[in-house]
């Protein structure tokens, strides 16, 4: 599972701007108490602000908090319904929790806004394969690859759907190119 790109450099009302910045700077150290102390101090100044949502949200899902994740994020999604970077998020809370079709839901819509989304489809991929799906899997996988084709994670996933194929040369050759 890979995350969404990068979020964009903070906007809005100068206080939460500034605040945010330092809040994903400590988040990107590693300071997570910090930084989501941060992220809540952003939405005391501005409550619905999406980018904060879906950095609070991405937070949570990497201390593993998967329920309150999924409602932070999917606040973010509310508040900025065309913007695929919190969509693949909450896919991503959506997959740790084991909802595999709330989950695929999710990165279809951020392929839907982002087609050329290398992680959105990746992760799309990598969902519709533990779902059984593997017609879906492969062009979900292939599209991220034509999309990145360095993209290391579709390129293990497009591996283990051959293997599930029984297609073990095709896998091989992918684990190779991913390594």
């Amino acid at each position: 599972m890979r995350p969404a790109a990068k979020p964009r450099p903070p906007a809005g009302r100068p206080g939460a701007r500034e605040q945010l910045a330092r809040a994903l700077e400590l988040h990107r150290s590693g300071r997570l108490d910090q930084a989501e102390a941060g992220y809540r101090q952003v939405l005391r100044i501005e409550p619905g602000r999406p980018d904060a949502l879906h950095l609070l949200g991405a937070l949570m899902v990497e201390r593993g908090q998967l329920v309150h994740a999924t409602e932070m994020l999917e606040r973010a999604v509310r508040a900025a319904p065309r913007h695929a970077a919190p969509w693949i998020t909450l896919g991503n809370a959506r997959l740790a929790a084991g909802t595999l079709a709330a989950a695929a839901a999710a990165y279809e819509e951020a392929v839907r806004l982002e087609p050329g989304s290398a992680a959105a489809l990746s992760n799309l991929g990598h969902v519709r394969r533990l779902l059984g799906d593997r017609p879906a899997a492969l062009r979900a996988l292939e599209g991220a690859l034509a999309a990145d084709p360095r993209w290391t994670d579709a390129r293990i996933n497009l591996g283990l759907v051959h293997h599930d194929e029984g297609r073990f040369a095709d896998a091989i050759e992918c684990f190779n190119a991913a390594l």
